[in-house]
């Protein structure tokens, strides 16, 4: 009777140290692409910023077809936000605007909230 135990045992032995690892792996790939998802978000938002203070007008974006439900949070954000006129203000402007909605990011990681905002900011770019 235990003689059928033993190789139970060690497959079981050797599929668990194969399950753990994956799972760990699932986990830091989900949190790469959460992190990616954050860096995009920070991105968009320090190029929208940056257009307003060119003088991109707010019509501008009705134009465009967004895929994500942020991309409208951030460029609303955006044209309610302080006017600056100095470089260096200009330059401080986007670095807190664009840390605060990678923050927000961060804090908000419900992922369909954020994604295609890659692509939203290439549809913006490209004009």
């Amino acid at each position: 009777m235990a003689a059928p135990i033993i190789p139970f045992l060690t497959v079981l032995a050797l599929s668990l140290s194969v399950c753990v690892p994956s799972k760990a792996v699932a986990g830091a790939h989900a949190l790469e692409l959460a992190l990616e998802t954050c860096n995009n978000t920070e991105a968009f938002a320090k190029f929208v910023i940056e257009k307003r203070n060119g003088a991109r007008p707010f019509s501008y974006y009705n134009r465009i077809e967004l895929g994500s439900p942020a991309a409208w949070e951030i460029i609303m954000d955006a044209y309610e936000a302080r006017v600056v006129t100095g470089f260096e203000e200009k330059q401080n402007l986007a670095l807190e605007f664009s840390q605060k909605w990678f923050e927000q990011c961060v804090a908000l990681s419900c992922s369909g909230f954020w994604e295609n905002l890659e692509a939203d900011l290439q549809r913006v770019w490209s004009d």
